[in-house]
Formats: structure tokens, C-alpha cells, sequence
């Protein structure tokens, strides 16, 4: 029986990999000097590290861009875990580990990502004038 929540990853090489790269625009178009540029770079702490060989990870990272990449340029390959798999109960619990590791990462980014939104919000100056 092929189960759905983790995947089996080939690879060629050692590597870590990240969930995404992704920033916030917190530049107020009503401030009096217009071309003042302010990013907020949102770090991201969803990183698996990939290991050399046969692994099995969580499958949520399959669709990451960067392995999506590494696929392609075939320094790894995807494919299906089934319940053969599964035994390995050293195995399982390091891939759980992982999964929560990477559950705890993307709420703490939404969590960050929502109050920067608010900040944004809360700093918005009226137009001269108004």
C-alpha cells in the first residue's frame, strides 16, 4: 500500500535545502520621500537536509521549488514510499521529527508574515495635504 505522507528521495549528493525564500514590501507609498524602498526578507527556517543515498522524507516538500530543481537537473530522485518502507521505526520517527520541525517553521512565518502585515497597517501616514 503506498502511503502518501512521506517520500522516498535518491539523491547524489549532501544538501540543504529550503522551503522558500520569500520577503515582505513594507515601503508606505504616502510617505513625503516616495522612493524610500522598505523589504523585510522573511528567513525561513524550513530547511530539511537531504542526505546522500536512499532517504525517506515528509512528502509536503516535494513541491518545493529548489527540489523541484534538484530534480530536474537529476541530482535526485522522487518516488513512493509503501508500507514495506514504513518498518524502519528509527527511520520513521527522524521523518516525524522533521515534519513537525517544518509545521512549527511555517506557522511561525505566518505568524511573522501577519504582523508585519499589521505594522504596515498600523504605520500608514496620510498624504500631505489631506
Amino acid at each position: 500500500m503506498i502511503n502518501k505522507d512521506y517520500i522516498r528521495i535518491q539523491s547524489s549528493i549532501n544538501i540543504r535545502v529550503a522551503g522558500s525564500l520569500s520577503g515582505l514590501d513594507l515601503t508606505n507609498p504616502k510617505e513625503l520621500v516616495p522612493n524610500k524602498l522598505r523589504a523585510v526578507p522573511l528567513w525561513t527556517k524550513e530547511i530539511v537536509h537531504i542526505k546522500k543515498g536512499v532517504n525517506i522524507y515528509p512528502a509536503i516538500i516535494k513541491n518545493w521549488p529548489v527540489i523541484q530543481a534538484l530534480v530536474k537537473d537529476r541530482l535526485l530522485t522522487i518516488s513512493e514510499v509503501d508500507d514495506r518502507d514504513l518498518e524502519d521505526i528509527d527511520n520513521i520517527t527522524k521523518v516525524e521529527e522533521i515534519a513537525k520541525k517544518l509545521k512549527d517553521a511555517n506557522s511561525e512565518k505566518l505568524a511573522k508574515l501577519e504582523a508585519l502585515k499589521k505594522a504596515k497597517e498600523a504605520t500608514k501616514l496620510p498624504n500631505v495635504g489631506e
